[in-house]
């Protein structure tokens, strides 16, 4: 049987480690696509990977993407993935802001790193759904 943690928001199992896993792969996805995009190096995809992971955290378990009706039907958890995503971003924008040499939270930075990564986690959370 698997163990519930902070009110059932967190299920401990061997499937939902695989979602956490394969949430990490996209989190690394989202860095490296604005790695890429904007010629950062390793360093800055790491700093990004930090800072956005920790908002998808921080919103993921609130909002209990890591729960036990995470992943009971493809559009439920597409848009618990893309939702989480959304909060999350906001989250790691302002984390980015506070923690950057030159802090900014530009609308337009906030609206397309929401929006990109939404559509890569409601993806994977879609395929999650139906392969876990």
């Amino acid at each position: 049987m698997a163990q519930r943690y902070l009110g059932g928001r967190i299920v401990a199992s061997r499937r939902y480690a695989l979602l956490a896993a394969g949430d990490l792969v996209a989190l690394l996805v989202f860095a490296g696509a604005s790695a890429a995009r904007h010629g950062g190096s390793a360093l800055s995809m790491a700093q990004t990977v930090g800072e956005f992971g920790l908002g998808w955290l921080v919103v993921a378990v609130l909002a209990g993407a890591y729960g036990a009706r995470a992943l009971d039907d493809v559009p439920r958890a597409a848009l618990l993935g893309a939702g989480a995503w959304v909060g999350g971003a906001v989250v790691g924008a302002v984390i980015r802001a506070v923690v950057e040499p030159f802090p900014s939270l530009a609308p337009v930075f906030v609206l397309v790193a929401a929006g990109v990564g939404a559509v890569i986690f409601g993806v994977w959370r879609g395929l999650a759904a139906r392969f876990l």
